[in-house]
């Protein structure tokens, strides 16, 4: 049954569209002068990689729903912003992602920063102004906001900020939002001794420009033009203490260059003063095709792609050679194989319980193997394709809000599930790891729970309601609720992947029993009348049970 309930839904899991617009893109990333955060992004899900200032990254070992757009750092919390306008943050060495406050309007921030706790975020003017009404915060000791009167309309970003408990708007900045949409060149923030710079470019994207955003008032001060070139990509990063600008922009030939300068004077960032300063590679070839730029570990890093297409990270330093070495992602995030101490004994109850249900079955219930079940002329056993809709139509939904709740991709937690019923030992490889073995004991048991609760009051669930058919007993009598208890504890097991391999009973034998049925001596039955419904024949008490000749194998 749950071969046949697989090959039923993998057309339409394959033929599931995506949730999002968005195409994969490969790797966002950001970094602390501690902790280096890569998310590695598809269309519909993410995986989140982090890495200290050894060379190992803790590899992810499942994907979360949701496409990441935008992420920021501050000590051991990353904040992810995804494209279904979620936000959740995460802390390194726990994979629980915890959720944050959505964006009023449900918008998506241009760009975003953290500093001293609080989350800075340049959004459109809507977004601010929907704050303004969206705020119930009733701490005492927060002053109110200064008024402010937003036009949603204006095409100017404001900054705002969030101190974990609400979205609230600062200042409006000069930034058109139309001139603000490019990936390489939108606006960033960069704080700097505990205050905050703003970085943009103009609309024709000639120069970048800086200013500082004083919190206290609010207000914008020392604006000044930092580079007058053209400019395709630019990062603002404070490395190693030293504010720094890498930008990438065309040279003579009109190729992409890398260019770095640093505020290194006594008044660089208030007087515009940045020097043009050189880092030193490992290698003497400096990277052209760059992505992303970050700072870490007092070293400039850049996201590149080599010129046969693989990702890589390369490490830079200002006045010595860097100690952090060059690797490519692939190698990277391969990582080690994933301990599970959990995975052996969990194979060795999986295989007990198999062998306990072959045990019971073929010693105790054997007759139920070869004879067919005595029914009245009314009612037949239900046909396979029946159960197994049925099945699904229960069953799925329980999967996808466990999904949901846990952030795990449902199609990739089912293929893992698979992978460890079809391939399963007593060893660690195949079992899934903890997020999918949650995911699909929170499944089991509520369908469990669903199923059982809907067959005590009415022996059909929703799906067997669809399907026309019902629980009965082996003779087509009502079950007692004891006999509905017994096959339902016994699904427990049997939705042990590894107990699967009985499906092999629903197909062989007359009378189509699983396990729990051959136990609880039930059967699943359709009714022979018109449209599937009951005869009047059928109608009100069940017939007395038809008399079968005695087996000694039913004996207790």
């Amino acid at each position: 049954m749950w071969l046949a309930g697989w090959l039923l839904l993998a057309p339409l899991i394959a033929a599931t569209p995506p949730q999002t617009a968005y195409a994969a893109d490969g790797f966002r990333i950001t970094a602390t002068e501690d902790r280096l955060w890569l998310v590695e992004v598809d269309v519909e899900t993410s995986r989140i990689h982090t890495r200290d200032r050894t060379p190992t990254f803790s590899v992810a070992r499942r994907a979360v729903n949701g496409h990441v757009t935008e992420l920021t750092a501050q000590d051991d919390e990353l904040f992810a912003f995804f494209a279904d306008r979620t936000c959740y943050s995460v802390r390194a060495g726990d994979d629980t992602l915890r959720p944050e406050r959505t964006l009023p309007d449900r918008s998506l921030p241009v760009t975003v920063q953290a500093l001293d706790g609080n989350v800075y975020a340049l959004v459109a003017a809507s977004a601010a102004a929907a704050m303004l009404s969206a705020d119930d915060s009733t701490d005492a000791n927060t002053p109110p906001p200064a008024p402010l009167a937003i036009d949603a309309g204006d095409k100017r970003l404001w900054l705002v900020y969030y101190d974990r408990q609400q979205w609230r708007p600062i200042i409006d900045t000069p930034i058109q939002h139309d001139t603000a949409l490019s990936e390489n060149l939108r606006p960033r923030l960069l704080p700097v001794a505990g205050e905050l710079r703003l970085f943009w470019t103009g609309a024709d994207a000639a120069s970048i420009r800086s200013a500082r955003v004083d919190l206290a008032k609010p207000a914008l001060h020392d604006e000044h033009v930092v580079a007058r070139q053209p400019v395709r990509a630019f990062w603002p990063l404070l490395v190693n203490r030293i504010p720094t600008l890498v930008i990438i922009a065309p040279d003579s030939g009109n190729n992409p260059g890398l260019q770095t300068l640093r505020a290194t004077g006594p008044g660089g960032l208030t007087e515009g003063v940045w020097t043009a300063t050189a880092p030193t590679f490992a290698t003497t070839d400096v990277p052209k095709n760059c992505m992303a730029a970050f700072a870490f570990n007092q070293h400039l890093g850049l996201l590149t792609r080599t010129h046969d297409g693989q990702d890589e990270l390369r490490f830079a330093r200002f006045g010595d050679r860097p100690v952090e070495p060059d690797v490519l992602l692939a190698d990277a995030l391969r990582g080690p194989d994933e301990e599970r101490p959990y995975a052996a004994p969990l194979q060795v109850v999986s295989f007990a319980v198999l062998m306990a249900a072959v045990a019971v079955v073929f010693l105790w219930r054997r007759r139920t193997l070869v004879t067919p079940a005595a029914l009245p002329p009314d009612r037949a056993i239900a046909f396979l394709l029946q159960r197994t809709a049925a099945m699904a139509i229960d069953l799925v939904p329980f999967t996808l809000i466990a999904a949901l709740l846990l952030k795990l991709d449902w199609q990739t937690s089912w293929l893992e599930v698979i992978g460890w019923a079809v391939g399963s030992d007593l060893t660690a490889e195949g079992v899934p790891g903890l997020p999918v073995i949650a995911w699909w004991v929170y499944s089991a048991v509520c369908y469990t729970t669903y199923s059982l609760i809907m067959e005590l009051l009415t022996r059909r669930t929703i799906g067997k309601v669809l399907l026309r058919i019902e629980v009965a007993t082996e003779d087509g009598t009502r079950p007692r609720p004891g006999q509905i208890l017994v096959r339902n504890v016994l699904r427990l097991a049997e939705l042990l992947p590894p107990v699967w391999a009985l499906v092999f009973l629903v197909f062989l034998t007359p009378r189509r029993q699983r396990v729990g049925d051959a136990i609880a001596r039930t059967i699943i039955i359709r009714y022979l009348g018109r449209d599937g419904k009951k005869t009047p024949a059928s109608e009100g008490d069940d017939p007395p049970p038809r008399q079968e000749p005695p087996d000694s194998s039913d004996e207790s």
